[in-house]
């Protein structure tokens, strides 16, 4: 998403540097595209969210691009710090359970020491 948001943004900062009438490749589809004009370069289409859309200038998309950006980078970092706070609980529980197996062990070897010496 990170990526997407990025190119968005550039692609925006390169629209604004366009003269009108100038002449883009419009995607269809990620490997379809077609011919087209820019037409007031200030109007943007911008995608909301399933399926929404609404018209934004070129600066109010930036801005949105931006705002987009911040709250990735903050979920991005939300879930690292789980995943981090979640592999230091499985380090605990697999060091708990090996120094459990440890203990097993060790009972045993006694227990059979035990037995060779009273047998």
């Amino acid at each position: 998403a990170a990526a997407r948001i990025s190119a968005s943004s550039r692609a925006v900062t390169e629209l604004e540097k366009a003269p009108e009438d100038s002449h883009v490749l419009v995607p269809l589809t990620e490997s379809l595209y077609v011919p087209g004009k820019l037409k007031p370069k200030n109007k943007l289409l911008v995608e909301l969210g399933t399926g929404y859309y609404v018209e934004k200038t070129a600066t109010d998309t930036q801005a949105f691009l931006d705002r987009k950006a911040r709250l990735v980078q903050a979920n991005t970092d939300n879930v690292t710090q789980v995943i981090q706070a979640t592999q230091q609980n499985v380090q605990a529980i697999v060091s708990a359970m090996q120094g459990k197996l440890l203990e097993i062990r060790a009972r045993q070897e006694g227990a059979r020491h035990r037995a060779a010496v009273e047998g």
